[in-house]
This record gives structure tokens, C-alpha cells and sequence, in this order.
């Protein structure tokens, strides 16, 4: 979707969500299992004894995709069972960020350990899993993480501080037979690099020095995805009439006009951003969207998928991931540098009587200040 060009008929959308639910027999599949919320983490990780699930091809001890995402992701970083990488994910996958892709099991254990060598004692906290498919064609899963750690070693940004910190992530990962085989991770790394006491400048500008002696092929992933958002071409499916065509139509007319009056945003609604950033109430909650589309022309967006299940019984939470390309023209993190640019990122909404109460967005603004250096025009005198 062109965001200039919004297909999106403000007047016909109602601000509340509350007149629409999830398609009927999935929310009677859903609603039978335990989610995030409501649960301990502790009570998370005791094995349940059967499963509440069709599971064809997993591991006997996970009860449901739910458990499987939780368990496995502590059974490899808290328990450090590194091997369990070759059970958990297939030779081939690949695991795409903005930082670049990775490929294979054996580089995501290489990866896996280099953090833990940086964050010896980092945990991985679910704040929430959003789900869809099966276990005939695919689960999808979006896993929202906090992680408490302290940088004991050299990590990505530079040598060890000793600092306490945290940082959100979420991993959306499709899964089938007990194998994830494609994700989409985003990371907060601006929060971190700021809490690490790095200046995020100064690793960006670095870290764009290494890229440009990369391969063209390095960044074939990164290339081809701005091409497929600048041609509109999203995948995500959303039925007519359901929660998700909804919410899709709301996403999307939000970043195009910057306006969030039509959303449906709770008056005393929580949006949580990348960088730290924090807006409360309906009349900040476009915050973000606002600033970002102030430092970016002729831009595209793709809502790329899309997921929800319901919430305690009050209503529902909706995970989206979505790509942005524009041209950086404007003040966004640094002067314009003229680059174009592309944004992976995912959203989480919790809706409440028909209302988004909180929202996550995640997305890392250290590989987007990579962009913009490593562009032919994007220099040190540029800022």
C-alpha cells in the first residue's frame, strides 16, 4: 500500500473493534488453551500431562504450540542446551533481520552462543505468544520477550561494561514437525546500545564500515524485500468480516495519514516503542507512526501477516508484522541522508470492549542508522 494513496475510507471505519470477533471455530481452538496471560513463568515451564493439541511430529513433552515455543526457547538459553538447536530448527532455515539474514542451524548455535558469551545470564521472559495455523501446514508464532542481563562480555556494540539491562524482542517463526525452518526477528537494539552506555551513532557508523565490505549477495534478502514492499505485494491473509480485515484496514490507514482518531484507541491507551519510547493516552498514541513519516517520502507499507487469539476472556490480542520502505528526506534519528530505507517490524495490540488499551512496536533503529550510513550518499558529514 502506497501510504499517500490510502485505499482505506476513513468514514467507513467504526473507532471500536468490539463488533467483530475471531472466526468462530478458531477461537473455540484457541480459547481451550492456556495462553501468556494469566500464567506464572514458573507455572509456564512444568510439563503438562497429555497434550491439549494436535501436534504431529513434535517432541512428546510439548503439550501445545504455546508450550513448545516457551519451553524450548528456556530450554536452550537458561538451561544453555545448545543442541536442542538441531532438534528445533532445520538445516536450512533462515532467520530474517535488518542486521542481515542468517542461514542454517549451525550458524543460529554460533549466534546463540556469542550472546551468551556477551549476556551470560540473560533470561528470556515470555510476555506473550500469538498464534495461527497447525500442525498440517504450519504453526505461526509471535513471541514477544523481555530480557533481563548484564554485558559480561564483548558483544556486538563493543567490549564489556558490567551494566544490568534489558531489551524486547520478538521472533516470529513459522513451525512444523518440532522445526522452526523461517523467522522474523526484531530487536530493540537502540534501547540496549543506550543502556550498554554506547553511543548508537557511533556503532551504527562502525558497524556500516563492515557492511560495505560485505558481498553484494549479503544484502540479495534486504534488496529483493524493497523491491516486493515499493510493488505493495503483502502475503497476509485476513477473511472478510473477521477481526483481522479489521485490523489490517486500521493499520494501515494509521500510518497513512498519522491519524489515530480512527483506530480505536482506549483514551488511556499504552504505546511502547522502539528506543525506549513511551506515549500514553489517544491523542499521543501515533507518536511513533508520526515521527517516523516525518523523516520519509514516497513510502510503502505491507502488513505481511497477521494473528490474534483471545484474551482472558475480554477480548483478544493481535499480533501484525509488517515492512515500511520510503526515502530518508526528513529528520528521522538523523538529518536526511537521502537513502532508501526499509523497516521490518512487528506490532502487538491488546483490545479491551472493543478498544486497543496497549501496544508494543519492535524494531531495530541501529540496523535502520546502518541504512542510511551505508548509503551512497549517507556519510559522516551527513549529521
Amino acid at each position: 500500500m502506497r501510504m499517500q494513496d490510502s485505499s482505506v475510507d476513513l468514514d467507513r471505519v467504526e473507532p471500536s473493534l468490539s463488533a467483530l470477533a475471531l472466526d468462530p471455530e478458531e477461537a473455540a481452538v484457541k480459547s481451550r488453551l492456556p495462553g501468556i496471560a494469566g500464567r506464572t513463568f514458573a507455572e509456564m515451564l512444568v510439563p503438562a500431562a497429555s497434550r491439549r493439541q494436535l501436534l504431529d511430529g513434535f517432541d512428546d513433552d510439548y503439550a501445545d504450540i504455546v508450550d513448545y515455543i516457551v519451553r524450548c526457547t528456556h530450554k536452550i538459553w537458561e538451561e544453555r542446551q545448545l543442541h536442542l538447536i538441531r532438534t528445533h530448527y532445520t538445516d536450512d532455515c533462515v532467520i530474517h533481520t535488518l542486521g542481515g539474514e542468517v542461514r542454517g542451524a549451525t550458524t543460529v548455535i554460533d549466534n546463540t552462543r556469542a550472546t551468551l558469551e556477551a549476556f551470560p545470564d540473560r533470561e528470556l521472559i515470555p510476555e506473550n505468544v500469538i498464534w495461527s495455523g497447525n500442525d498440517r501446514d504450519s504453526f505461526y508464532t509471535s513471541h514477544r520477550i523481555m530480557s533481563p542481563m548484564t554485558n559480561r562480555g564483548v558483544s556486538d556494540f563493543g567490549p564489556a561494561t558490567s551494566r544490568k539491562c534489558h531489551v524486547r524482542t520478538i521472533a516470529d517463526c513459522r513451525v512444523k514437525k518440532n522445526r522452526i525452518f523461517e523467522e522474523w526477528l526484531v530487536r530493540d537494539n537502540r534501547s540496549l546500545v543506550a543502556q550498554l552506555g554506547f553511543d548508537a551513532i557511533e556503532i551504527a557508523q562502525r558497524q556500516a564500515i563492515l557492511d560495505r565490505a560485505k558481498p553484494r549477495e549479503a544484502w540479495s534478502w534486504m534488496e529483493g524485500e524493497r523491491e516486493r514492499v515499493r510493488a505493495g505485494l503483502a502475503s497476509a491473509p485476513a477473511a472478510p468480516g473477521t477481526v483481522l480485515e479489521d485490523v489490517r484496514e486500521r493499520f494501515e490507514s494509521l500510518w497513512a495519514t498519522g491519524d489515530s482518531k480512527r483506530t480505536g484507541y482506549a483514551d488511556d491507551v499504552r504505546v511502547l516503542g522502539p528506543g525506549g519510547r513511551e506515549f500514553l493516552g489517544s491523542a499521543h498514541a501515533a507518536g511513533l507512526m508520526q515521527e517516523v513519516r516525518a523523516g520519509l517520502t514516497d513510502t510503502h507499507l505491507t502488513v505481511d501477516h497477521l494473528a490474534a487469539v483471545p484474551y482472558l476472556g475480554e477480548g483478544f490480542e493481535v499480533a501484525i508484522r509488517w515492512c515500511l520502505h520510503g526515502r530518508h528526506t526528513g529528520s528521522y534519528l538523523i538529518p536526511a541522508t537521502g537513502v532508501d530505507l526499509l523497516i521490518l517490524a512487528v506490532t502487538h495490540w491488546r483490545v479491551i470492549g472493543g478498544r486497543i488499551t496497549e501496544e508494543w512496536t519492535v524494531f531495530d533503529e541501529i540496523a535502520v542508522l546502518r541504512q542510511m550510513f551505508r548509503g551512497e550518499t549517507a556519510t559522516a558529514s551527513t549529521i
